[in-house]
């Protein structure tokens, strides 16, 4: 019912065509040529035959008509390669209830065809000449219901134009070499485009002159943890989608240029490691991307190694020649570490114990193809844990142990201490421990309450200073020797270790048992031994003056640099407290010489008595604490001594010799009460004569019991069986005047 002479109109969904829209064919036929519509959809389609009145919409779908349109495509950059499948989505470009469709006349089409139907200049992949036109057959997308996939160009394109149809009819231009184009029905829109970009290389030499970027590693960690999560550095050349590289069709623009044209409307973007893809890839600039590396589908009890590849449009791989390989680590755990506390400034050597540490390859170094050691422990601050610090070194023991150097923190605090085997320091490369970690100030002495003491050690020695913390790790040493310490009243007391000789050593402390306090000056310790003690025995009813010799080693001063005496010296015998001597010491002799206290009346020396005799320790006290101390071997014998006869002597009380005047020593014997076998044995005479004082022999001895000094002096031998004491004459002239010996 088309009449002939009619003036047609054809409508699509109220769009009308135009005049130049519709054309008549017969009663029964007429063309509608279809024009441009705001957005695809199915539409009805009527006729109007005096361009005014429709017919009216028929019943079912005899009128209906399927607008298809683009929407968008993916990737809006793919490799040159030519690898990659692009999903183009739209609307309607697959209906399933369209009969009339055929799947093998769908077709993408990237750039334009000449207007001599030429998609080519030259013969392919020709260097420095692009394609017009590819074109590529359109699939069903198993991916993405409702859209369809197209393989991209593989070779660079000279626009960036892209089109679809799904009614392509090939039509050969050019016989002699096969060139032609798809004829059909195309959509298009200026905002969808697609570009080819060349496919990056992974490589440190990029090319002639072998110039090294700025990495000195391929691919920087290679381990980390297999729950994912760290930031693999990969290195290489074209990472910012560089349009065309070396020996692709252009000339213009050569390998790796900083002018080159860039394709990056889309970036898509994914790393795989062995099987596993991650999209989650951070590109920096045309050297360097990062690869967060993902979880991996099932847990592992021993790392596993994979290969390293690279897609910027998410399909077209690109790896190291030999490639570059990345090793997933189990899970690790920390259980424990020492010491738990280190000073602020940092350089504590900790030991940390766990399972499953691994060390990172620095693998082959010649090459630079690996990363370094990146094994760390990692400071987390309790207070604010966005604050993290990194061990100076770390060093890998076993699978159960490492060690690491604390780091320098700008105050004290706590922290929590971890291991990361990635070298990275967030939570994901972490073991989750929670064990704390103090950061204490680093101690300093001030002081050393009583710093002398014997060679035998036993002292207490208390160290004053600032900064001191109650750890259970405290210790003082001396020298090199170490003794533990406690923290009382704030100061640090530590008991003197032995000495194996008199010396004088710098003492320090610390507080986690590694590191020790640095004082400038030190502070010194001297260990002292008595040498002797002279005489080493007197009677009971006192009256001995006793002199002592102490040695200290070469660095033993006994003055104060203003030439104050440094020591508070005291002797004591045994542990009478009223035998108590103060002693002061002569530099000219060596010697301490002890004196007994006065009286405070006349000022006079007192006489310290004993009630029994005996052999008694003499002690000596360096220190204002008056802290004695004993030395083995080095004791004090008190005697109660009476001289009761001598032979030969002569007649009455028998203490007068009676010897001839030869000029001869004679042996003589003394007997007594009380006499012991002590090493100071002396004989004394008092000559007898015309000096002899008024009484005789009786008073020159008690004269001689007063203080009064004998003439001559000999040593005596004790007989310990006999119990006497043996001794020589003093010889006598026989011309002396002299009578005799008392």
């Amino acid at each position: 019912h088309f009449p002939p002479n009619g003036n047609y109109r054809c409508s699509y969904g109220g769009c009308e065509a135009g005049a130049s829209g519709s054309i008549w064919v017969d009663t029964a036929t007429v063309v509608c040529v279809m024009p441009q519509l705001a957005e695809p959809g199915r539409v009805q389609i009527s006729i109007s035959a005096n361009a005014q009145q429709y017919m009216l919409p028929q019943q079912g779908t005899a009128g209906q008509f399927s607008v298809f349109g683009i929407n968008s495509v993916s990737p809006q950059c793919g490799s040159s390669n030519g690898d990659a499948m692009l999903t183009v989505r739209g609307d309607l470009i697959v209906d399933p209830d369209d009969s009339t469709r055929n799947l093998n006349e769908m077709y993408c089409r990237f750039g334009r065809v000449t207007l001599s139907g030429k998609t080519k200049l030259g013969i392919d992949y020709q260097s420095g000449f692009k394609l017009f036109a590819f074109h590529s057959k359109a699939v069903l997308s198993e991916r993405a219901p409702g859209a369809l996939e197209c393989k991209v160009p593989d070779w660079p394109i000279e626009t960036s134009d892209f089109a679809l149809t799904l009614e392509g009819t090939f039509v050969q231009s050019d016989p002699e070499t096969g060139d032609g184009y798809y004829h059909g029905q195309w959509d298009a829109t200026p905002s969808i485009t697609f570009d080819s970009f060349y496919q990056p290389e992974i490589l440190l030499l990029p090319g002639p002159g072998n110039q090294m970027l700025p990495h000195p590693y391929i691919v920087e960690p290679t381990l980390g943890p297999v729950q994912g999560g760290t930031r693999v550095t990969v290195a290489g050349l074209g990472f910012d989608f560089a349009r065309y590289g070396p020996n692709t069709g252009n000339n213009l623009y050569p390998a790796w240029s900083p002018s080159k044209p860039l394709c990056n409307k889309e970036p898509i973007p994914s790393c795989k490691f062995g099987t596993t893809v991650t999209r989650r890839v951070e590109i920096l600039n045309n050297e360097t991307l990062v690869c967060i590396t993902p979880v991996l589908p099932e847990p592992i009890e021993s790392t596993q190694t994979v290969v390293i590849e690279v897609a910027l449009d998410g399909q077209t791989y690109s790896t190291a020649s030999p490639s570059i390989q990345y090793t997933f680590h189990p899970e690790h755990r920390v259980t424990s570490f020492y010491p738990s506390a280190g000073v602020r400034t940092g350089g504590t050597v900790i030991t940390v114990r766990g399972e499953a540490f691994v060390d990172s390859d620095i693998g082959d170094v010649e090459n630079n193809r690996a990363a370094p050691k990146v094994l760390t422990c990692v400071f987390i601050s309790v207070d604010s844990p966005s604050i993290r610090y990194v061990s100076q070194s770390t060093r890998f023991l076993s699978p159960e142990e490492i060690t690491c150097v604390s780091p320098s923190i700008p105050a004290p605090a706590e922290f929590l201490l971890d291991v990361s085997l990635s070298g990275q320091i967030a939570d994901s490369q972490l073991s989750g421990s929670g064990i704390r970690y103090v950061f204490y100030q680093d101690p300093s002495i001030t002081n050393l309450r009583d710093d002398v003491g014997s060679v035998y050690g036993g002292e207490v020695v208390a160290v004053e200073g600032e900064s001191f913390v109650n750890l259970e790790t405290l210790f003082c040493r001396f020298g090199d020797v170490v003794v533990p310490g406690t923290l009382v009243a704030g100061s640090i007391e530590c008991v003197s270790p032995p000495s194996d000789e008199p010396k004088t050593v710098d003492v320090e402390v610390t507080l986690n048992g590694i590191d020790y306090s640095v004082t400038v000056p030190p502070k010194r310790y001297t260990f002292f031994d008595l040498v002797s003690v002279e005489p080493s025995s007197g009677p009971i009813h006192g009256g001995t003056f006793i002199y002592a010799t102490i040695a200290g080693g070469p660095d033993m001063t006994f003055f104060k640099p203003n030439g104050a005496a440094r020591f508070n010296i005291q002797g004591r015998v045994g542990d009478i407290e009223e035998a108590v001597f103060s002693g002061v010491y002569d530099a000219a002799t060596g010697r301490i010489e002890f004196s007994p206290p006065r009286d405070a009346l006349t000022d006079s020396f007192k006489r310290v008595a004993f009630e029994a005799t005996g052999e008694l320790p003499f002690r000596i006290s360096l220190t204002a604490t008056r802290r004695f101390a004993a030395f083995p071997g080095r004791n004090f014998i008190l005697y109660d001594a009476t001289f009761q006869s001598v032979l030969p002597c002569a007649s009455g009380n028998c203490r007068d010799l009676a010897l001839p005047k030869s000029g001869l020593e004679y042996p003589v014997t003394f007997t007594g009460a009380g006499l012991v076998g002590v090493d100071s044995i002396k004989c004394g005479y008092v000559p007898l004569g015309a000096s002899e004082p008024a009484g005789g022999a009786a008073a020159t001895f008690a004269a001689f019991q007063q203080g009064a000094q004998p003439a001559v002096v000999y040593d005596g031998t004790f007989d310990p069986v006999a119990r006497q004491v043996y001794c020589k004459s003093p010889p006598l002239q026989p011309d002396d005047a002299q009578e005799g010996w008392a």
